[in-house]
């Protein structure tokens, strides 16, 4: 954020090609999601990267940050954390990329969690539960999950309908392919999928990376061996099967 500028409530206030600072009047300002990448230099905030492990990002595969390209991430702390990227791999069949950093991110900066595979016993299907997505003009936005899928977020998720959601719905664009779609727990991000952009009215879908997570696990071992993915723990809330 520019000294003296005031961001509107939807804005994470990221201008990480100046400087960075995240935007206290945002609504998200309290959710840690260091693990978007504001900036990178092959196109600024387009084709975004999301951080999965301390060197890993994942990114859509039609819109890869080559390598060689300089990536920036935002600790929670306001510093600004500079790699680059080395080397990506594809997943076959999928729209999903994982490029590998230069160097361990800091402390400062928490790769980005996943569902447990056993997620439908905490959350069902996931139908309407608000999802945050953040597009490449760095705003914080708010869609409502269409029912999880086993394998790809095949849906354009919902337009939200609490009145409030609705506040900060916005449409994906082009442009905004890449991008984290998150749901969000005890103020930490859980990433459902690497957006891919499609449609008129679209909250966009993306390849659910639970249901990719031993092919995303792979790859990464393939990359650089020594890291996983991050699963949420669920333990400690309610099953639906404890229901009566």
């Amino acid at each position: 954020m520019l000294p003296g500028e005031v961001y509107p409530e939807d804005q994470l206030g990221w201008t990480a090609q100046f400087g960075a600072e995240r935007n206290v009047n945002c609504w998200a300002y309290g959710i840690d999601i260091s693990s978007a990448s504001p900036w990178h230099s092959s196109e600024w905030g387009l084709k975004a990267g999301t951080a999965i492990s301390r060197r890993h990002i994942i990114f859509a595969h039609h819109y890869q940050i080559p390598p060689g390209n300089t990536i920036k991430f935002i600790g929670v702390d306001n510093t600004t954390n500079i790699f680059t990227i080395v080397a990506n791999k594809s997943l076959a069949g999928t729209d999903i990329t994982i490029g590998l950093l230069s160097g361990d991110l800091p402390e400062s900066v928490a790769p980005a969690n996943i569902l447990p595979p056993d997620y439908c016993r905490f959350i069902g299907d996931a139908r309407r539960l608000p999802m945050l997505f953040i597009d490449n003009e760095e705003n914080a936005n708010i869609s409502d999950s269409n029912s999880l899928p086993y394998r790809e977020m095949d849906s354009d998720g919902l337009v939200p309908v609490d009145v409030y959601r609705q506040l900060y719905f916005e449409e994906v664009i082009s442009g905004d392919s890449g991008g984290p779609k998150y749901f969000v727990c005890n103020n930490a991000a859980i990433l459902a999928c690497a957006l891919y952009t499609y449609g008129t009215g679209s909250s966009g879908r993306g390849p659910f990376v639970t249901y990719y997570r031993k092919r995303i696990q792979a790859v990464m071992d393939e990359l650089c061996p020594g890291y996983t993915l991050r699963e949420f723990d669920l333990s400690t809330f309610r099953s639906l099967d404890d229901e009566g």
